[in-house]
């Protein structure tokens, strides 16, 4: 009698990733994620900046306005003709500064605000030629 013979069948390509793999693909995903997290957190320092200029912008274009409405006799007391004044003021941590300069008797006065403002670096600068007619 003889033995039966085995056939042997050709080895099947095992399915899956090799561990090695996994690690790359861990890697890569984890720095994208590291790069999604700071770029969200610059965003949202930069959006409460923006409101906080935007607070500084509205609050010189106010001092425009105020000095604007005040009209000639409002000028002529303020500020000489060829005269500067400058004042101060501070209101909910953002510290103003304008400066009113009246070059000529043309009906103008030229208003610079400098504002400061709270964690946020630096200074904002506005100006504006305001007439008093």
């Amino acid at each position: 009698m003889s033995t039966p013979t085995r056939v042997r069948r050709a080895p099947t390509p095992r399915r899956g990733f090799t561990i090695v793999e996994v690690l790359v693909a861990v890697m890569i995903l984890s720095v994208g994620v590291l790069a999604l997290a700071s770029t969200a957190a610059l965003t949202g320092r930069q959006i409460g900046e923006g409101a906080v200029r935007g607070r500084a912008a509205t609050l010189a274009l106010s001092r425009f306005e105020v000095i604007a409405a005040r009209g000639a006799a409002g000028c002529n007391a303020i500020v000489p003709v060829g005269g500067s004044v400058a004042r101060d003021s501070t209101l909910r941590g953002i510290r103003e500064r304008w400066t009113i300069t009246r070059p000529v008797n043309n009906g103008t006065v030229v208003v610079v605000d400098t504002i400061t403002l709270p964690r946020v670096a630096g200074t904002l600068n506005f100006a504006s030629v305001v007439r008093c007619n």
